[in-house]
């Protein structure tokens, strides 16, 4: 025995050293053989033999009442015809899924035979402004010299410090930003304000934006110290690894005496320079004889 259950006839359980028999009609249950009241050369024929089996009382009256095997025949119709439309369906399915995949192949050579093929990066064609030829000219370098310079006399860059200013509201603008900074520093002289948004990107989709600021380089210490900015802005010296390329430029001409800076004091003396005072002396204007005044009162004549 390899399994131990209830005996269906006496509900007792069936040990694994007492012989058993199963029902094979429809309840599939087992009893013992003595409950059964089947003799021992009995049981070994029917065990000795395929084509015979044994079946409970219950399931023999099942299998003799008529109208229980016209239920199961039908039943057994039914289940056929629900397999057979559900594969007639597939069927249908796989036919469908057939033509659309072909239409899908049509419209794929129509818009491919509508769209240019994609050229390699290797291979495409260099960017042109507007207006270019099709066979642009390549640029050639000037080789002449100029005469008079002079001519040519340009004003020397200021001299700025450059400040990087972020965590500003994207609807903050340049003019804020550049009225900011002259508040802070109590400056007048210009500051060059430069946003470091991306052009075109939409600012709704920023959580911040920077600047670059430029200012007079005397105002270094007062740009790096924290008591100039509002609580929330982060500020550090502007790292600029842009790498220098030789342009051309024409002589620059002398700068301008040095003037005071009024406005930020602070301890570092970046808004403050001492300048030592010139003292004017008068030079009495010498008058030309012939334009000397008559000193003679005039007399008039009889």
């Amino acid at each position: 025995m390899t399994e131990c259950t209830a005996c269906d006839r006496c509900a007792k359980t069936i040990k694994k050293e007492e012989d058993l028999l199963r029902c094979m009609g429809f309840c599939d249950q087992v009893c013992h053989t003595r409950c059964a009241g089947l003799n021992v050369p009995f049981i070994k024929f029917v065990r000795s033999n395929n084509n015979l089996f044994w079946m409970c009382d219950e399931c023999v009256r099942l299998m003799k009442f008529a109208r229980f095997k016209s239920t199961v025949s039908s039943l057994g119709n039914v289940i056929s015809s629900v397999v057979a439309g559900q594969m007639s369906g597939i069927s249908e399915l796989k036919d469908e899924i057939v033509r659309n995949n072909n239409e899908v192949a049509k419209l794929a050579d129509k818009v491919n035979a509508a769209t240019p093929m994609r050229i390699p990066a290797r291979d495409r064609p260099a960017k042109r402004r507007r207006g270019d030829s099709e066979t642009p000219n390549k640029p050639t370098t000037g080789t002449r010299v100029v005469d008079n310079p002079e001519n040519l006399v340009v004003g020397t860059p200021p001299k700025l410090f450059w400040v990087y200013l972020s965590r500003f509201h994207p609807t903050v603008t340049s003019e804020v930003v550049e009225r900011l900074v002259r508040d802070g520093l109590l400056n007048q002289e210009p500051v060059r304000v430069i946003s470091l948004v991306k052009k075109g990107a939409d600012l709704q989709s920023l959580n911040f934006i920077s600047f670059k600021v430029g200012i007079p380089l005397a105002y270094k210490n007062a740009a790096l110290n924290p008591d100039t900015w509002p609580q929330g802005i982060v500020f550090r010296e502007f790292d600029d690894v842009r790498t220098n390329s030789a342009v051309w430029l024409p002589p620059t001409a002398p700068d301008p005496p040095a003037t005071p800076l009024v406005g930020h004091n602070d301890n570092s003396g970046a808004g403050s320079s001492s300048v030592t005072p010139m003292v004017l002396t008068p030079v009495p204007l010498e008058l030309p004889p012939t334009a000397a005044p008559s000193l003679t009162p005039a007399v008039e004549g009889p």
